[in-house]
């Protein structure tokens, strides 16, 4: 639970910070589907995060992935 924690929260921020900004929009402006016009941008904003963070949730899961290989009985 920890390493899925860690993983996913910055997606989790974005998506949650994200949301609140397009509320905050669509109340400003309520005749725009703002939901919709943003949903590519949305798209964009993770798959862009994701590049940027892919190095290092690698290696969070490749030191979590050792870790366990390692807790097994029998490999030492």
């Amino acid at each position: 639970l920890d390493l899925a924690l860690r993983l996913a929260g910055p997606f989790v921020l974005l998506a949650v910070l994200g949301n609140l900004g397009l509320a905050l929009l669509a109340r400003v402006a309520p005749q725009v589907q703002v939901f919709i016009l943003a949903a590519p941008a949305q798209i964009l904003a993770g798959i862009l995060l994701l590049a940027l963070l892919l190095p290092v949730l690698l290696e969070a899961w490749g030191e979590a992935a050792r870790a366990a290989f390692a807790a097994l009985p029998g490999l030492r």
